[in-house]
């Protein structure tokens, strides 16, 4: 009897969660990073990924991405761009994101590190992959920075204020 009871029960957790994804809108992310002072990544640019990621997993959709890139011309964005979306078209993604971070780091104490400073902005775009259309953008600058958000947690902290942004425009066109 116990047995039939743990196969019951394990039987309906896995029918919620199969019925759940069958209703959750899945979302593609890439993240470009322009930035003529180094022609590598930054962990800061994965960070900012991860943490989009995380925003929208925890919000209930299935996300995905491609990779982190670095950019530094418009015909390299528009060469990205066309990648990473015929990629979510390929993957029956119902959203793509497109995120540019700018970098700025002339000024900086730490231009190698993980410093919300280093970032000048972050612009969005999001595509609705059905209809091929923009159905939100914006811009957010840092800004001048406090020294206790100038690291990795100030980071995450302006990555998620972008998320909920993004994520409030999408909610308001369903």
């Amino acid at each position: 009897m116990k047995r039939k009871t743990k196969l019951f029960f394990c039987s309906a957790v896995m029918g919620i969660f199969a019925a759940s994804s069958l209703f959750a809108s899945a979302i593609s992310f890439q993240v470009v990073q322009h930035d003529k002072s180094q022609d590598k990544i930054r962990l800061s640019s994965y960070q900012i990924e991860g943490d989009l990621m995380e925003y929208f997993f925890n919000a209930g959709y299935i996300v995905t991405n491609s990779p982190t890139v670095i950019a530094n011309s418009d015909e390299d964005d528009k060469k990205e761009y066309t990648k990473s979306i015929k990629s979510a078209e390929e993957g029956e993604c119902d959203y793509f994101v497109t995120l540019l971070t700018d970098y700025n780091v002339a000024n900086s104490t730490g231009p190698e590190q993980s410093l919300l400073s280093n970032i000048h902005e972050i612009s969005w775009r999001v595509i609705d992959i059905a209809t091929g259309k923009e159905i939100a953008s914006g811009v957010k600058k840092t800004g001048v920075v406090s020294p206790t958000q100038d690291n990795e947690d100030g980071i995450s902290s302006f990555a998620f204020e972008i998320a909920a942004e993004i994520s409030a425009s999408i909610t308001s066109k369903r």
